[in-house]
């Protein structure tokens, strides 16, 4: 399971840096030029690689389908590994005595607590 999360942590830097270079670099008229006849023109600026460039964009375009689910997949780790640790359940509980000290001293809440952690 932990290698899920963090790979899927992984994914999304990944994914955002794609997204950078992708848009930074090969929309932007005028920083590549990518038409065979601007070779002669622009010839720093002339990229021959169009079939790389056009598979990156297309990356960039189905990446959505894919990128807030794996969003919530993510938080929903991070959030499963703090809840299972000692030290966040434990101050779970605490707190769940402190609200059952107010009452009449059935333990409500701590049962409530439990039941979910």
């Amino acid at each position: 399971v932990d290698a899920v999360g963090v790979s899927n942590l992984l994914w999304i830097i990944a994914v955002l840096w794609n997204f950078v270079v992708v848009i930074g670099w090969t929309f932007v008229p005028g920083t590549i030029a990518f038409h065979e006849k601007a070779a002669t023109v622009a010839a720093g600026d002339y990229c021959g690689a169009w079939a790389t460039v056009f598979t990156a964009r297309i990356v960039c375009l189905l990446t959505p389908l894919f990128f807030f689910l794996n969003i919530l997949a993510a938080v929903q780790w991070i959030i499963s590994k703090l809840v299972h640790s000692k030290m966040v359940s434990s101050s779970i509980l605490g707190a769940a005595e402190n609200v059952d000290k107010g009452s009449a001293g059935i333990p409500v809440a701590q049962t409530l607590v439990k039941a979910f952690l």
